[in-house]
């Protein structure tokens, strides 16, 4: 793409490892730089786990100034030597650079202030002043140089990326729109597509968000996180075996997924598979304090009239606790097992003392904490 000042420009998204979810965006390189530009990173992140792009553009030197050594009428003419005078406004982008690439945000904000002040139509300082409020946690602030910096180079991909981002937490709807010209900037890279997904998802459109993941999945068959979040879409839509489906897919690619076991475990279990309760210890054997899929494996094992491992896993969530603590929602008719005494924890489990919610945490759930992917990236995650 061709940006005023700046040349032509190629676009890069590099991907960080998310389960988290995070997100690194475009290194822009000129021309003339690319395939040995070493990339300028500087990331901040945002608490659901998503990565902002930042600082990843070579900065827009103006043009410097030169003037001629003075010669003798008399003297012979050497060669020619001339002598750079450096910009004064070059210096402050450097100096704000520099600031970023230190995690010295505060102190990078008054250098592009002064830059912009006397070039306020430079995109790239609006994007790198937007980056900086983004760390600073100034958010209003934020938004504005990342909008100033969109209308400036409506093909800045990492503007809108990191606009989408910073409104994702607050306004999921809002959004939806920056995200979307991101994902028609960068047409072959996965991840704004995720994003765009987690922006409809929490906007209400499940739909959209299946379309928009299903997209990203099509680029990166392999991606974890898309995979899994995906399956918990499909869950809630009660698409059970599509979500199995697509756990199972995850774990295939790393089997000791805690949100691809749970999420295979819920599926089973909602389609009521006998392997339902071995998924469940599979997933509690990395998760072990996650209460409510202990209970929801003390009902299925109970349901399998196996009362002993029931108390064995009941006995469990109480290893290393002052006190009992209640697990709701597993009341029922209690057993007519021989045994099984009166004020037992089995006995008080299906007596009805002892409850919890039979059907656990819903598939983005982990120990009460929703986040996509970490969700991961949400998660996260993702990011």
């Amino acid at each position: 793409m061709t940006h005023p000042r700046f040349g032509i420009l190629t676009a890069i998204v590099a991907r960080t490892a998310l389960c988290g979810v995070f997100f690194a965006g475009a290194q822009v390189y000129p021309e003339h730089m690319r395939g040995n530009a070493a990339p300028l990173l500087a990331r901040t992140t945002l608490p659901s786990g998503f990565v902002f792009v930042g600082a990843q553009y070579i900065a827009p030197h103006l043009g410097n100034a030169s003037t001629a050594n003075p010669q003798s009428p008399s003297s012979p003419s050497p060669p020619s030597k001339t002598q750079k005078l450096s910009n004064p406004l070059n210096d402050l982008l450097d100096e704000a650079q520099r600031d970023i690439d230190n995690n010295q945000f505060e102190a990078a904000v008054a250098p592009l202030q002064k830059f912009l002040a006397e070039k306020p139509d430079i995109a790239y300082a609006h994007f790198q002043l937007g980056y900086a409020y983004t760390a600073l946690k100034r958010s209003g602030e934020a938004r504005a140089e990342y909008e100033r910096a969109t209308a400036l180079d409506p093909k800045m991909s990492e503007a809108f990326l990191n606009l989408g981002i910073l409104l994702m937490e607050k306004d999921p709807s809002a959004a939806v729109t920056p995200l979307r010209r991101a994902v028609d900037l960068l047409p072959s890279q996965s991840r704004p597509r995720y994003l765009l997904g987690y922006a409809l998802e929490r906007s209400g459109d499940s739909a959209g968000a299946v379309e928009s993941l299903e997209g990203a999945l099509r680029l990166d068959p392999r991606d974890l996180e898309t995979l899994v979040h995906l399956g918990n879409l499909c869950y809630g839509a009660k698409r059970y075996a599509e979500a199995e489906a697509r756990f199972r897919s995850a774990m295939a690619i790393q089997p000791d997924s805690p949100p691809a076991l749970l999420g295979l475990a819920q599926t089973l279990d909602a389609q009521k598979k006998a392997e339902a309760a071995d998924a469940f210890r599979n997933y509690l054997a990395l998760r072990p304090e996650d209460s409510g899929a202990r209970a929801r494996l003390v009902h299925l094992l109970v349901e399998g009239e196996q009362y002993d491992a029931a108390l064995a896993e009941l006995n469990r969530s109480d290893a290393g606790k002052p006190r009992r603590e209640r697990i709701e929602g597993c009341a029922g008719d209690r057993p007519k097992q021989p045994g099984v005494l009166e004020g037992s924890k089995l006995g008080l489990l299906f007596s009805g003392q002892l409850s919890r919610n039979a059907r656990g945490p819903g598939p983005h759930c982990q120990g009460g904490n929703t986040r996509p992917g970490r969700m991961v990236y949400p998660c996260a995650l993702l990011r």
